[in-house]
């Protein structure tokens, strides 16, 4: 009888968690193995080689962005996000150094 119970219990959070698909891109192109977390369900997972994702998320969770080159992004999860695949655009982190001056010693 208590398994039963622990079954029902854990069933209802299960069952509350939908998948949801898309791409991450940034003015360019897609992104491969860019790291997608949600962080309010402790599951992470990795664009494909075409930029695209699959992860497990519930309404009003929270999602990160972030892969080598690009600024982290963070996402909170809206009922948008389960009725068609999201787009998520992400900004590339350029670094620029001062200018060198070089004198013949």
């Amino acid at each position: 009888m208590n398994y039963l119970i622990i079954l029902l219990f854990t069933g209802s959070f299960i069952s509350n968690v939908q998948t949801i698909n898309g791409f991450i891109y940034d003015y360019e192109a897609t992104i491969k193995s860019a790291k997608l977390i949600n962080t309010t369900q402790n599951i992470a997972t990795y664009s494909d080689d075409k930029g695209q994702f699959k992860i497990g998320a519930k309404l009003k969770d929270t999602h990160v962005i972030s892969s080598y080159f690009y600024a982290t992004r963070s996402t909170f999860v809206t009922s948008y996000y389960f009725e068609k695949a999201v787009d998520i655009e992400v900004q590339k982190i350029t670094n620029a150094l001062d200018v060198v001056k070089i004198n013949k010693i």
